[in-house]
């Protein structure tokens, strides 16, 4: 990293945005590094002038200051960029005092009515109305980008299907809306997550749903939190067959298969599956499921209810 100097006044425009220029000097980042991280990660993501030239907020540039720090501790840049401000003041301030990080945020309220009506995302849902897919795309980078991956799974993405899924129940948007914003979110997902995992060398995951189970939005929110933590993955996508599932993971040496499990499904027939899927996986690969689908847990099963709660899985393998 570069020594940091003082902003120049004039790299400041009178919104208090910075050129990138005044952003390199403030974070000692230089500007390269953060054209490459914008490609590469989705982050920053800048403002544009009309003649081209990146303006970054003053949020963007505090993020960046505490990534350059948390880069100086010898994290890694992919596990580290899509998390918020306080996730990473959190690791700053453990490797400071020699304390724990403190606890995680608490688990957010069950999706319900509450998010539906939530200014943040009506417009992402007038987007969907419009069949408007660049104006819903920027939404979605909007969030990801200012807050961090995390944070825009749990708090955006998330109560923004929810909220999709009870329009469609009250009749105020079709089958074509909901199938036109869960295309729009798949591809949004998997673009940042590839990207993010293009570079990872950590342990193997197989991630997958079950047989019959068709909806794969939630195994690839898993997907943006494991390349997050550096860990590379297989993803089978949906609806395949136990062998296939177990095989995979023993062909490739993976270290754990990855099952997410939607709303609705057939709650015997989930635990049937999983339990049936532990006894063909050897001891050795992690069974691990998360979704709003699962009931119970079998046994030799690792159930994950949060975002957070699956990064910290994640985490703990890498350091295997």
């Amino acid at each position: 990293m570069s020594e940091q100097h003082p902003t120049e006044p004039s790299d400041i425009d009178e919104s208090g945005h910075m050129t990138i220029g005044a952003v390199s000097r403030a974070t000692g980042i230089p500007p390269d590094t953060l054209r490459t991280w914008e490609r590469r990660y989705g982050f920053p993501t800048p403002l544009r002038t009309p003649s081209g030239h990146r303006l970054y907020s003053a949020e963007t540039a505090e993020r960046l200051h505490l990534i350059a720090e948390a880069l100086r501790l010898d994290h890694r840049v992919s596990q580290i960029i899509g998390l918020e401000p306080r996730a990473l003041r959190a690791l700053l301030d453990a490797a400071q005092g020699g304390a724990a990080p403190p606890a995680p945020p608490a688990p957010l309220p069950p999706a319900g009515p509450l998010f539906s009506d939530a200014p943040s995302i009506q417009p992402w849902l007038d987007a969907v109305s419009a069949l408007d897919e660049s104006r819903l795309k920027s939404h979605m980078q909007h969030a990801w980008s200012r807050y961090g991956a995390l944070r825009c799974l749990e708090e955006w993405l998330g109560p923004f299907m929810w909220a999709i899924g009870q329009a469609w129940e009250e009749g105020s948007m079709r089958v074509f809306h909901e199938h036109f914003a869960s295309e729009c979110v798949r591809e949004f997902l998997a673009s940042h997550w590839r990207a993010l995992a293009e570079y990872n060398n950590g342990p193997l995951v197989v991630m997958t749903t079950l047989p019959g189970e068709e909806h794969s939005l939630g195994l690839h929110m898993a997907a943006c939190v494991l390349a997050l933590a550096g860990l590379q993955m297989l993803f089978l996508g949906a609806n395949t067959p136990l062998e296939d599932i177990a095989s995979s993971a023993q062909d490739a040496r993976a270290c754990a298969v990855v099952v997410s499990i939607s709303f609705g499904v057939h709650s015997v027939m989930v635990n049937r599956h999983l339990s049936q899927l532990r006894r063909l996986a050897p001891p050795s690969i992690d069974l691990v499921v998360g979704g709003s689908g699962l009931d119970e847990t079998p046994a030799g099963v690792v159930r994950v209810e949060q975002m957070v709660e699956l990064l910290t899985w994640a985490q703990a393998r890498a350091a295997r």
